[in-house]
């Protein structure tokens, strides 16, 4: 009996043309780690000339879980225009808190158009994950409140995406990275100050 095989899309289906009437054995494979198929697999299907006959699979997938957590503090940017960060995070949640300085007669620029802030957030559960490609750097989504200081109508809650902290080493000068979005506000940068380190222990 020949083989045939084709890739399926999650929650997608495929059709497989060309089939001879009666008997064929469809098979699930290659399922994800997290993934279990909990109907049967294979399924016999009887394929009638002219017909079409469908083949359903259930299956039931466990969320991915990243263990360990991430834990920083310290500064990017320098002179008058930076900024000081705290956080942990985890799988199961976790704290933020951001504060841009901008010091009198700052020049104008993307991270102090709006002035200085503090911003105090929480890590939303289950958002933090391995950034793909960069095992010692993570991401995580959440939401808070910020308190603008030169543009007080600005301030309110406001969700944030760390895009990638990464731990690049000990402790020093221009290392360890951190890439955040507070709302439109963006900063990116090497620390000039502080460390992030990788916890990757259990959860």
């Amino acid at each position: 009996m020949a083989l045939a095989s084709q890739p399926i899309a999650t929650n997608g289906s495929v059709t497989f043309f060309g089939l001879s009437p009666g008997d064929h054995r469809v098979a699930l494979s290659d399922v994800a780690a997290n993934c279990t198929v909990t109907s049967a697999n294979p399924i016999t299907v009887t394929v009638i000339s002219g017909e079409t006959v469908t083949a359903d699979f259930t299956i039931k997938c466990e969320a991915v879980v990243t263990p360990g957590k991430m834990t920083g503090g310290g500064k990017i940017g320098d002179k008058r225009d930076f900024a000081t960060f705290g956080f942990e995070a985890s799988a199961t949640g976790g704290e933020l808190t951001w504060v841009q300085h901008c010091v009198r007669g700052t020049p104008a620029s993307g991270t102090c158009a709006l002035g200085g802030f503090t911003f105090k957030g929480r890590v939303d559960p289950g958002s933090y994950s391995p950034v793909a490609g960069s095992d010692n750097c993570r991401t995580w989504t959440g939401s808070g409140s910020a308190d603008f200081k030169d543009a007080p109508s600005r301030s309110g809650p406001y969700a944030f995406t760390v895009n990638a902290a990464c731990d690049n080493g000990q402790p020093g000068r221009d290392r360890d990275y951190i890439d955040i979005n507070i709302g439109d506000y963006q900063a990116a940068g090497n620390l000039t100050g502080g460390n992030i380190q990788l916890h990757k222990g259990g959860r």
